[in-house]
């Protein structure tokens, strides 16, 4: 419950202070680096959590505990992404993007974690959401990486969203993967994938909002966006929180 509390406190704090942050009519600065430094700690909080339980599931040499590494692993490569992007965005005086090597990063590791879970669960087809996951993580970084090399409309348009489907079918294995929890450590997962679809169900919203064509243009740093990425974080993290020990 301790660490549940610890998240929940540190993300709520970020959220008021990046809502508040919004209201103000002059833009301070000084919030924006608390907000950033609190989303930070989320996903440092996460991966604290999750190294005793690679320990203690095997660590490398079992598929549960290379499941939990590689969720860990988004979390290192979320705090890539966002501190190089805070870099960028301080030195050029612009909103920078977020790095393209931790988006992918953290996307294949969402997907292989994703599939050592379904590896331990016992699911009849695993092999096929294993192929599920690979093709869809596939399309997603080539079209990703193609709507930059490439500025036509077929990459830009599958560039912006493609990504987004990958988020979707993330969201849904796993809800697929709820359904057969009960055959898994008597049910004890179930409260850690919760949270877990959840979080990617808030990523996908953000991702989609963030490419969202409005008429001030695509949604970068928007409060929707950032509120959006740090729920999805928090809740990413209370997986490890909640997750059994032993």
């Amino acid at each position: 419950m301790k660490k549940i509390i610890i998240l929940i406190v540190i993300g709520l704090v970020a959220i008021l202070i990046d809502i508040y942050a919004a209201l103000i009519p002059v833009r301070n600065y000084r919030f924006s680096i608390a907000y950033t430094s609190l989303f930070l700690l989320v996903s440092v909080v996460g991966m604290a959590y999750i190294a005793p339980l690679v320990r203690k599931w095997g660590e490398y040499g079992s598929k549960m505990g290379m499941a939990l590494f590689f969720l860990g692993l988004s979390f290192f490569f979320n705090i890539v992404g966002t501190i190089s992007q805070v870099f960028l965005s301080t030195s050029t005086f612009t909103y920078a993007p977020y790095s393209i090597f931790a988006f992918i990063g953290m996307y294949i590791s969402w997907g292989i974690s994703l599939i050592y879970f379904f590896s331990v669960s016992g699911y009849r087809y695993t092999k096929l959401v294993i192929y599920i996951i690979v093709l869809f993580s596939i399309l997603g970084i080539l079209f990703f990486i193609g709507s930059i090399s490439f500025r036509i409309p077929f990459f830009l348009f599958w560039g912006d969203y493609g990504y987004t489907f990958v988020d979707l079918i993330i969201f849904f294995l796993t809800i697929l993967f709820l359904f057969h929890l009960r055959k898994l450590r008597g049910g004890t997962l179930f409260l850690p994938f919760i949270f877990f679809g959840t979080g990617i169900l808030f990523q996908f919203f953000g991702d989609f909002m963030i490419n969202l064509r409005l008429p001030s243009g695509p949604q970068y740093g928007s409060l929707v966006v950032e509120l959006s990425y740090c729920l999805s974080w928090m809740l990413l993290a209370l997986t490890p929180a909640t997750f059994p020990e032993d």
